[in-house]
């Protein structure tokens, strides 16, 4: 059986594509829960756990995708360094955003939103195993199109 993505999937994958491209992460994976090897560090996940659809028209749906990058790092890593790969996340999705073919290079995406503007670290002292960045993607599809 051949799998056809959704646009949903779509999105990921280029989250995830968008992540590998940076040098400094090592790993970059669609919704993995379980725990990286330190030769896999840094690594950055992409979870999706929300999505709400809204009518935009008779024939066509708006999507509101909650999508989390979560980047993880060594134990005891210092702030600098996370703050350095939440930077280069922010620095690569504001190019995708400008991508002629659309944000993320997916012609259905309308925006991408950090509605927060608020990274969430797990921290303790000084050291962060890892952070957080909260983004709602939108994009729009056929009434029955995933």
């Amino acid at each position: 059986m051949t799998l056809e993505p959704t646009v949903e999937q779509t999105i990921v994958d280029a989250l995830v594509d968008l992540l590998q491209a940076i040098p400094d992460i090592v790993t970059a994976t669609d919704g993995r829960v379980i725990p990286y090897s330190d030769a896999e560090l840094p690594a950055g996940t992409v979870f999706t756990p929300k999505s709400e659809s809204t009518a935009a028209g008779a024939v066509q749906m708006d999507h509101d995708l909650m999508a989390n990058i979560v980047l993880y790092v060594a134990d005891r890593t210092a702030q600098r360094t996370i703050r350095s790969l939440v930077a280069k996340v922010y620095a690569a999705l504001a190019t995708a955003e400008n991508n002629p073919a659309g944000p993320l290079g997916v012609p259905q995406v309308i925006r991408i939103d950090d509605p927060s503007k608020a990274v969430k670290c797990i921290q303790a002292g000084d050291f962060i195993g890892s952070a957080q960045i909260a983004l709602t993607i939108t994009y729009r599809t056929a009434r029955w199109a995933m």
